[in-house]
């Protein structure tokens, strides 16, 4: 009996020591695949823009998996291409790209 009630105490330590830990590496996996979605998204917006006017600044929203917003503004030699969006925590998140001007 005593064996039985050890057992089970360990498991539960266990168990209760390692799912929390699993559930915040799942939510991290989910954040940094939302990452790698904008900053992906953001260099195939750079790659199409001689496609696109020369009218900046512009803004582009994706709403594909989260509101990703997408801002292109000229400066004197670069372009400059940002990705917001906002996480769980509802903190906002920023990446941007720099292109030199042909």
């Amino acid at each position: 009996m005593l064996e039985t009630v050890t057992a089970f105490s360990v498991f539960l330590l266990i168990v209760l020591t390692i799912y929390p830990s699993l559930i915040q590496l799942r939510a991290a996996q989910r954040e940094f695949a939302l990452e790698r979605y904008a900053i992906s998204a953001l260099q195939d917006q750079f790659q199409s823009l001689p496609e696109r006017s020369n009218s900046y600044p512009y803004s582009i929203s994706d709403e594909t998996h989260t509101q990703v917003t997408f801002l292109f503004q000229q400066n004197e030699e670069f372009i400059e291409g940002c990705a917001s969006w906002r996480t769980r925590e509802g903190n906002l998140k920023e990446f941007c790209m720099y292109e030199l001007q042909k």
